[in-house]
């Protein structure tokens, strides 16, 4: 359980650190979005699939408000 959150919190800062610079080295709008905020979640997800003890069921499920937001962004 303990190695399971180090690495949590490891990727996540590891991530965090990663969008960040990919952010500002794209030149992307803070405004707009701000990719290190997607790091936990990114984390989470790679935790599930490391550490496949408790066979967890992830789906994911686009809806139309990802893809109106996709068209206010152009």
């Amino acid at each position: 359980m303990i190695l399971r959150l180090e690495a949590f919190y490891l990727i996540t800062l590891g991530l965090t650190i990663i969008l960040g610079m990919l952010q500002a080295a794209a030149r992307i709008n803070m405004q707009m979005i701000v990719f290190p905020q997607l790091a936990p979640g990114l984390a989470a997800l790679l935790i599930l699939l490391l550490f496949p003890k408790h066979r967890i069921k992830l789906t994911i499920v686009l809806s139309q408000r990802i893809s109106f937001f996709r068209k206010q962004i152009r």
